[in-house]
């Protein structure tokens, strides 16, 4: 993350590490039998001596990589240190917690959460790993009452897909939501050139973005250059095409939360399909290029 940033040429924030740097503390009963096994296997391939490594060492190997500006370091148990340090923090975009049982995801939660920005997104490295991680994160999101949902990560090893992760965006919507959307747009960009319009067909449901900009979205139905509605019938969707295409609109999209007009309106489905070039189609989006077939470039 640190790299990133320095990449980036990012000035105004950083990444903070925050560690013991002695390792574990014993697991409780609420950490689950998995956490007590792998704190009794001392000898076993994942122990890595407590999870145990010197700050010198950790500091040494930032200024290896060359991102020592980008980051700050803090040593010591986060009970006493975080109350400490929250106004120095701020703000928090991502707050990833990797410190495996609940006594640390609680403290971090209680000390950090409110910093992360909304919109942020809240990391739970170990929440199928460890059964005092996963109770932390719903104990602490029932007192809140907030509705945020859960998202995995998930890995494959030798052929086997399982879930490494957890996280939640901190916002009314989930981070693949936003991610689909970001790659719909993205592609629909990509066909329309700067300056240039298009006609979007996605019930109103994605949200702006600068994945479009210089570029003149189009909602349809419309009205007042507002999503004005589904269609009543056939007739008027294909009427409202024709008047939009002489707007001068280069292409009409369908995104993923639309796709059932082009089964419902069946008769606009299949006179889009006969007069115009489908350009792009995929589970994200479908796009028809308005202009007549004869200019095309092969």
């Amino acid at each position: 993350m640190a790299d990133l940033l320095r990449q980036a040429g990012v000035r105004d924030r950083k990444v903070w590490l925050l560690d013991s740097f002695e390792g574990n503390p014993p697991p409780q009963e609420v950490d689950g039998p998995a956490a007590q096994r792998w704190a009794e296997d001392t000898e076993g391939p994942l122990y890595y001596n407590n999870l145990r490594v010197s700050f010198e060492e950790v500091r040494r190997a930032a200024a290896d990589l060359g991102v020592s500006a980008y980051t700050e370091f803090v040593k010591g148990w986060f009970e006493e240190t975080l109350p400490v340090l929250r106004k120095r923090i701020g703000r928090i975009a991502i707050l990833r917690i990797d410190c495996d049982w609940y006594t640390s995801v609680r403290c971090c939660l209680t000390n950090l959460y409110d910093l992360v920005v909304d919109g942020g997104v809240v990391v739970f490295d170990d929440y199928y790993t460890f059964d005092g991680c996963a109770i932390a994160v719903h104990e602490f999101l029932g007192e809140r009452r907030v509705k945020y949902r859960i998202e995995n990560i998930s890995r494959s090893d030798a052929g086997f897909t399982g879930y490494r992760g957890a996280f939640f965006l901190k916002g009314d919507i989930t981070w693949r939501w936003r991610w689909q959307v970001y790659r719909t747009l993205e592609e629909i960009a990509a066909l329309v050139a700067p300056g240039g319009s298009f006609i979007l067909v996605d019930q109103g449901e994605l949200a702006t973005s600068d994945v479009v900009a210089g570029r003149t979205r189009i909602p349809f139905l419309e009205r007042d250059g507002q999503y004005w509605g589904p269609p009543a019938d056939d007739e008027t969707a294909i009427r409202e095409l024709d008047r939009l295409k002489q707007c001068g609109a280069a292409l009409i999209a369908f995104a993923w939360p639309a796709f059932w007009w082009l089964e419902f309106y069946a008769g606009f489905a299949r006179n889009v399909r006969e007069r115009f070039s489908c350009v792009q189609e995929n589970g994200r989006v479908i796009v028809f290029d308005l202009r007549p077939r004869a200019v095309l470039r092969p």
